[in-house]
């Protein structure tokens, strides 16, 4: 009797092992097919990205091998321009009537990632993981259908304090992030949703978009 119950419990988890292992090689395959169409979009020499948050709007314009960046806090405190070239980045602060800008010698990273999509993972370590800890689903957002990664512990994700549950959604066609929500519950027990939205176009970007802000407006600092 008892080798009868050893044997059952040896094909529970044999067969347990055989489902874990089938589903964490779909993920992988899931995750391995989102990077290699982001590589794609990597190669781009002219960007566009949106970023609209709960506190603040984001955008990037990549073109002629110049970034610009423009961060607007939502109530209007706070504008940051960011002018990424070569050899130099120069960081526009404009903070009510105080204008400041800080020059910074160093050089462009060009390994940095050009879009947004949370599937970056670097090593072999860090996809298996990201595949293990992770529900994967689809959704359709709009007119996109998208991929749900579901995780509280992935290596993509930034998490804030109370974060209950974080949802990366992304274009299934390109990898791409459309949406994150971020269900948070703060100190006093009360519960909100975070949601993010993202908007990434490409050879849409014109000289106008880089146009620089004026220097001789702001008070310098060299770094």
């Amino acid at each position: 009797m008892k080798k009868k119950i050893v044997i059952i419990l040896l094909i529970v988890l044999i067969i347990a092992l055989v489902i874990f292992i089938g589903n964490t090689t779909r993920k992988i395959i899931i995750i391995k097919d989102l990077q290699n169409k982001v590589a794609e979009y990597e190669k781009k020499e002219n960007i566009y990205v949106k970023v609209d948050g709960s506190s603040a709007i984001a955008e990037k314009f990549i073109k002629d091998g110049i970034e610009k960046d423009i961060m607007k806090k939502k109530d209007n405190t706070v504008t940051m321009i960011q002018m990424i070239k070569e050899h130099e980045r120069r960081m526009y602060t404009i903070a009510g009537e105080q204008k400041n800008l800080t020059i910074s010698k160093e050089e462009k990273n060009d390994l940095a990632s050009k879009v947004i999509s949370f599937v970056n993972t670097v090593t072999w370590k860090d996809l298996i993981h990201d595949s293990i800890v992770s529900k994967i689903y689809t959704e359709k957002v709009g007119e996109y259908e998208c991929y749900v990664i579901d995780s509280m512990k992935n290596t993509n994700a930034i998490y804030s304090d109370g974060t209950m549950s974080l949802k990366m959604y992304l274009n299934k066609e390109t990898g791409l992030a459309v949406k994150v929500i971020e269900t948070i519950k703060d100190e006093n027990g009360s519960i909100k949703e975070n949601i993010t939205t993202y908007i990434q176009k490409f050879d849409v970007v014109i000289d106008e978009d880089m146009i620089e802000p004026n220097i001789q407006e702001f008070t310098i600092q060299e770094n």
